[in-house]
């Protein structure tokens, strides 16, 4: 009988059917050795695009978390990666989703090694295309909140702990969760985050153990500091900024998509805190993004700031850019021992234009 291979191929003493089982094991091996290896997400930790350079603004970026289930989590910061245990507990199933403000939530495709997901969050939907690579992800992004087309590169970092920000079944959902906290003179500031939409609060406690109870807006409005919320993109920073200041004052870099496709909008605050209260000294725009709605025009501002002793004086300077503007224009803000003072009142006009 014909077997469709000569018997001399046949090491002797093995069966036709072994021989040609083994050989289709054997191809099979070569071929997947020679297949390329497809790279795949990694788990253990968070992908950190490249930051958003913003005319000598403190740099923004994006953070992509990703589970096993196909679960993706992003959320914008600064880039301060000594934060990223903070930043993790944001990056977690219970504080993203259409609910949460600032903290997305999708589910992620793979084929190959091309990436999508859709990523939703309270203020609206970025959707996310691209490639995978062993140590990052080149994506491109849409955003629908406020139409912007961007690209960028995403570097992945490992993180020890990837189950930081995990909420236990017995826990209340608004428990607020302790995100850091910064040592001052004669104080110790806490930054708590809200699990149930990923705002944060600010609690504040003399060494004496008094709590510090009040908050007042630098408009005059006064508030408990248990009211008072912060978006979870927030960052604080304790600086001794004003010459002869008892304590160290607190300095606030905001940063917050608005809702209804409002776009985006940027801010720098310092507050003193004393016995009775925190109390906002200045709150400056340093970016406002709007492609215009409803026959609403675009609004754009770019903003830096920079901190000045002249003449053992403190100065604030900010330099700015509106989108009717061909250069940059300063104003400088004074302090004059109780409040900052804008001499010609040119902020205002900034202020009613560009104020969400």
């Amino acid at each position: 009988m014909y077997l469709g291979i000569k018997s001399a191929m046949i090491p002797r003493g093995m069966n036709y059917f072994l021989y040609s089982f083994l050989q289709i094991i054997l191809i099979n091996i070569a071929s997947a050795a020679a297949a390329p290896v497809v790279p795949s997400l990694h788990f253990d930790g968070v992908y950190i695009s490249k930051p958003d350079h913003t005319d000598g603004e403190e740099d923004t970026c994006e953070f992509i978390r990703f589970y096993p289930n196909g679960t993706a989590i992003t959320v914008s910061s600064y880039c301060d990666r000594s934060a990223l245990p903070e930043i993790m507990k944001w990056l977690t199933p219970e504080n993203a989703g259409p609910e949460h403000s600032g903290v997305s939530l999708g589910m992620s495709s793979i084929a190959g090694n091309k990436l999508s997901f859709t990523a939703e969050s309270k203020e609206g939907k970025v959707s996310y295309q691209g490639e995978i690579f062993d140590d990052h992800l080149d994506l491109n992004t849409y955003s629908f909140i406020n139409n912007y087309r961007g690209k960028n590169s995403f570097s992945f970092v490992k993180v020890d702990d990837t189950s930081v920000g995990e909420v236990k079944e017995e826990e209340e959902e608004n428990s607020p969760k302790l995100a850091s906290k910064l040592k001052g003179t004669d104080f110790e500031l806490t930054t708590q985050t809200i699990e149930s939409n990923g705002e944060q609060r600010l609690t504040i406690r003399m060494n004496t153990g008094k709590p510090v109870a009040n908050f007042t807006s630098v408009s005059g409005e006064k508030y408990l500091l248990e009211n008072i919320t912060y978006s979870p993109a927030d960052s604080f920073k304790l600086k001794n900024i004003i010459p002869g200041a008892q304590r160290e004052q607190l300095v606030v870099r905001g940063n917050t998509l608005l809702t209804r496709g409002e776009g985006q909008v940027k801010s720098y605050s310092i507050y003193r805190i004393d016995e009775t209260g925190i109390t906002e000294l200045l709150n400056l725009i340093t970016k406002r993004n709007f492609d215009g709605q409803d026959n609403r025009p675009s609004l754009y501002l770019t903003a830096t700031v920079k901190e000045k002793i002249e003449n053992n004086k403190l100065v604030i300077e900010y330099r700015y850019k509106g989108d009717d503007m061909s250069k940059y224009r300063v104003i400088r803000f004074k302090w004059n021992g109780s409040a900052f003072v804008d001499a010609k009142g040119s902020y205002k006009k900034i202020q009613n234009k560009y104020r969400p």
